[in-house]
């Protein structure tokens, strides 16, 4: 195949996999190569051992044109050979670079399931959670890639997490130069593109001196954006939230979930019902944990597989309501098998009714099915959080959940 053909034509995902390897063996990559088709990513072996989740490098190759493609091919080859420089040894010699890395929270949670299935250190990837959907670690700036920092320099370098994020948090607020750009009254857009905007989310000075009506509230659709507005601005939310739509169309997208700076704490943020962008704020957070649950998901499967554990890990499944244009979760609770079951929006529960055929004998909010069922559920202390459903209701719980939706 010439070069024209190989990056005109839009490649399955193993076609793609085969790229990858055949351009780092090119580039002179000699270490073993395993590729997980569940989890979509590539790993060597050995007591360096990297992992490289190719999700979001796959989705950037297919959006862009042919004559791009060669050059995203050769940037991540560039960024996967980086590591091979090794993270120094000595803390006086890493602490000038390092920055803080402002991530969705299920990146590092769905890494450290990964690493368990992989027989490694489930702890060293060590982050701190803002606003419980979002989250803040450590990484390595470099000029070819951003290592992130795990547990296991921390504990060559004799240093806390806390204390290494304090320095990271002052080294980003060197690099900040310039504040944040007003893009109409009210809503202002970070203007760095240098791949940290979005972890400059940590500098509450910075977010504070952005004049806005209310506390300060932000989203960072990407790596490259961050974007500001106020609780009390209407006008700035909608323009704040159509931003960040577009951004959900692109590859690389990190996070729909918007958060409120109140005080010195970052909290969730969802406008009331009845406010104009309530629908489109909760569609685009739900699309977020629904990636995240599919994500979960993927490395569950692969970690239960390992230990020989027979274990449904149910899936959260997005809908679109016609008359609303809402999108909602939900998920199956089904009678006679173990299953871990997602924090949805809605429950079914399923029935048998023989070999093949079953029915829905009951369906209600989350809420309503924790106040009737939740002595059957066990939390299981993940994020996003899953249930351990042993048992299905009786008869009597069935009744009290009732059937709340309408089933197709």
């Amino acid at each position: 195949m010439n070069s024209f053909d190989k990056f005109s034509k839009t490649p399955s995902k193993s076609r793609f996999v085969q790229l990858v390897t055949d351009a780092l063996r090119q580039a002179g990559e000699k270490a073993e190569l395993h590729y997980d088709r569940d989890a979509f990513s590539l790993r060597t072996d050995g007591p360096a051992q990297r992992i490289f989740w190719l999700t979001n490098v796959y989705k950037e190759f297919c959006a862009a044109s042919p004559e791009q493609r060669q050059a995203l091919l050769r940037n991540f080859i560039r960024s996967w050979l980086v590591p091979e420089q090794p993270v120094p040894e000595n803390y006086e010699d890493v602490h000038p670079d390092l920055l803080p890395a402002v991530r969705a929270r299920g990146y590092f949670e769905v890494t450290l399931l990964h690493l368990k299935a992989e027989g490694h250190n489930s702890e060293d990837r060590p982050y701190r959670p803002l606003a419980e959907h979002l989250a803040v670690g450590l990484a390595y700036d470099l000029p070819g890639a951003i290592v992130q920092i795990g547990g296991h320099n921390l504990a060559g370098w004799k240093v806390s997490f806390e204390d290494a994020l304090t320095a990271a948090c002052d080294n980003m607020r060197g690099l900040t130069k310039e504040p944040l750009r007003q893009m109409v009254p009210g809503v202002w857009m970070s203007p760095y593109h240098d791949n940290h905007d979005a972890s400059r989310l940590v500098l509450t000075d910075l977010i504070r001196s952005c004049e806005v009506l209310g506390d300060p509230v932000v989203m960072v659709p990407n790596r490259d954006i961050l974007l500001v507005t106020g609780a009390d601005d209407t006008a700035g939310q909608m323009a704040v939230i159509g931003l960040a739509e577009s951004a959900f169309q692109k590859p690389r997208f990190l996070s729909g979930v918007a958060v409120r700076l109140v005080g010195s704490k970052w909290l969730p943020y969802l406008p009331p019902p009845g406010h104009p962008g309530h629908i489109a704020f909760r569609r685009l957070r739900s699309h977020d944990l629904g990636r995240d649950y599919a994500q979960q998901g993927e490395a569950l499967k692969a970690l239960h597989e390992k230990a020989g554990e027979d274990l449904f890990v149910a899936a959260c499944s997005l809908l679109r309501r016609n008359d609303t244009d809402e999108v909602v979760s939900y998920s199956v609770w089904s009678e006679g098998v173990e299953t871990l079951l997602p924090e949805a929006d809605m429950i079914y529960f399923f029935r048998m009714k023989g070999e093949k055929d079953g029915e829905i004998v009951a369906n209600a909010s989350w809420e309503r099915v924790r106040e009737v069922a939740g002595d059957l559920m066990t939390p299981q202390g993940l994020y996003p959080e899953r249930y351990r459903v042993t048992a299905f209701p009786s008869a009597e719980q069935l009744a009290a959940i009732g059937k709340t939706f309408p089933v197709q």
